[in-house]
């Protein structure tokens, strides 16, 4: 696991916010309270210019190694990338 840190990443999400079908512009709301934003854990596989890669599970003692629950996040949507530190337990 040592290759691939630990990161806590503040992102925004895209998502549908009003009911299905179509609706009335003048009743939809305010643009300021749809904003969705998203905290994702994982340990962070690989990055380029435009997208993260993050793995929520990573096996420790396998190789080659083997992940579980793959999440990629375009990077203008990233508010924050925190490297976090783990502690042995």
């Amino acid at each position: 696991m040592d290759n691939y840190p630990m990161v806590r990443v503040r992102w925004l999400d895209a998502h549908s916010h009003t009911p299905s079908g179509w609706n009335i512009v003048d009743k939809l709301p305010d643009i300021e309270k749809v904003r969705f934003d998203c905290v994702t854990v994982g340990f962070l596989i690989d990055e380029n210019k435009e997208l993260l890669r993050i793995a929520m599970t990573i096996t420790d003692d396998n190789h080659p190694k083997v992940v579980l629950d793959i999440l990629v996040i375009p990077r203008p949507a990233v508010v924050k990338i925190e490297y976090l530190t783990v502690k042995p337990g």
